[in-house]
């Protein structure tokens, strides 16, 4: 059993002990939903919250805690998860900015990760609130929570080597590639993506820790204070792909309609200011990363089968993303001078 908290105070630790008895005993019927959707195991109480490639319960005792389960007991991902959140713990514990879980096991025999809930918003709900909000402290609270959010990840990929396992995810330019492949009917800027895709020259160095999957979905702010969760992805990989995340939606976000583009691009200065706190990337690099993914989210929503997007639940208009990209894959500027020309 692995403990991936970074303090456990006594009654936590003695509510994990029990729920995590529970789930050894009873593994391979809570993996295969067996018990059904809502049900009670030796007092504790579960709820079926998702079952698809990883079958997740909330767990009540004590408080709400989340179980995380592979259905594919082989998989690699419990192990990738205690790697990844054993590398956070040793990187975080001093970072004022980072909330920690109040608990959290993982047992790599048993293939599963159970964690105390976080109470938090998602990171892009707190940002289109501060647009909404005439609050001046809403919007304060937001910026120095991307701040937050840029020194943890600094520490997060300065933090040692990185382990010997390669991330999962298919690098920023196969998932590129994959898109145009599937893109539909006749668009002169996606030829233009693939022009610009094919002039590419610059290779993103491999050998660094990367989450791998820092969407917006995988970070909640409390207050000020950040939290990620979804190790499972992490490993060998560029800094880039996680830095790309924020920027790139920051970005996108000037898209949409009725959305002041200022305070978006606010917090992704703030972001890259606080990653700059404590550690290091090649801006050329980052644009180019962030290139990437806003040409794919052009390519797949624009030029695919995908519905019309939108950025907080609202619809982008297709001319900005269309003149965000052309302003990209044409033009000479990094994220931080594109950020400031736009503003």
């Amino acid at each position: 059993m692995s403990i991936l908290s970074f303090d456990e105070s006594s009654p936590d630790a003695l509510v994990a002990d029990r729920i995590c008895g529970v789930i050894d005993s009873h593994a391979d019927a809570l993996r295969r939903v067996e018990l059904g959707r809502r049900f009670k195991i030796d007092g504790v109480a579960f709820r079926l919250y998702r079952a698809d490639r990883n079958v997740i319960y909330t767990v009540h005792e004590g408080g709400r805690w989340f179980l995380k389960m592979p259905r594919d007991v082989d998989s690699h991902v419990i192990a990738r998860e205690i790697s990844g959140a054993e590398r956070a713990r040793d990187a975080l514990r001093d970072c004022a900015g980072y909330l920690p879980p109040r608990a959290c096991r993982a047992s790599a025999e048993k293939k599963y990760l159970l964690t105390f809930e976080i109470r938090g918003a998602l990171i892009n709900r707190a940002l289109y609130r501060s647009m909404f909000t005439p609050l001046p402290g809403v919007t304060k609270d937001t910026l120095e929570a991307f701040s937050h959010l840029g020194q943890a990840m600094a520490r997060l990929h300065s933090a040692g080597p990185p382990p010997e396992h390669n991330a999962t995810k298919p690098t920023l330019d196969e998932q590129l590639r994959r898109a145009l492949e599937d893109a539909a009917g006749a668009d002169p800027l996606r030829d233009e993506v693939e022009r610009w895709a094919d002039s590419l020259d610059t290779e993103f160095d491999r050998n660094e820790f990367s989450h791998a999957n820092f969407r917006h979905e995988n970070i909640l702010i409390s207050g000020r204070r950040v939290t990620f969760i979804d190790f499972e992805n992490s490993g060998r990989g560029s800094i880039y792909d996680d830095l790309s995340w924020p920027c790139a939606h920051c970005l996108l976000t000037t898209t949409a309609r009725h959305l002041p583009a200022r305070r978006s691009l606010a917090s992704q200065d703030s972001f890259l200011r606080g990653y700059q706190d404590c550690g290091n990337y090649d801006p050329q690099r980052l644009t180019q990363a962030t290139t990437l993914r806003v040409a794919r989210f052009y390519v797949r929503h624009f030029c695919g089968n995908q519905p019309w997007p939108r950025i907080a639940w609202l619809p982008v208009s297709r001319v900005a993303v269309e003149r965000l990209l052309r302003s990209l894959i044409t033009g000479d500027r990094t994220i931080e001078s594109h950020a400031v020309a736009t503003s």
